[in-house]
């Protein structure tokens, strides 16, 4: 489906349906990115606990629970251009971003997080 846009200098430009295919890999974009982002944290926190020999904690570890399986979701939402698929992905980033914003305040005892228990 298209749309003409009608009414300023950019009259001949056609608009495409958004939920049409462009063919140039915008639709994998974001997962893309996403997964890029997960390769990276995934990856820095196996060096600085295996090759650093840091010792996570026990919400370090809850986050990692969260994280690595980021890598392969959104991976394989990537490369597959699955929407639906990428969706699974959703749980484990808000429980994990609960994770951090906990372990930030608690660690960093900031004003908005003083309700915490340390």
């Amino acid at each position: 489906m298209e749309r003409r846009h009608t009414g300023s200098s950019i009259d001949s430009m056609t608009i495409a349906d958004s939920s049409s295919r462009t063919g140039d890999g915008s639709k994998a974009t974001p997962f893309l990115f996403a997964w890029v982002v997960s390769v990276i944290a995934t990856c820095g926190s196996l060096f600085f606990s295996e090759i650093m020999h840091f010792e996570p904690c026990k919400l370090c570890w809850l986050q990692r629970i969260c994280m690595y399986p980021l890598t392969v979701i959104l991976g394989y939402a990537a490369f597959k251009e699955d929407r639906k698929y990428a969706q699974t992905a959703y749980p484990l980033s808000i429980v994990g971003f609960g994770v951090v914003l906990y372990h930030y305040g608690r660690w960093h005892k900031s004003a908005v997080f003083l309700s915490f228990p340390s």
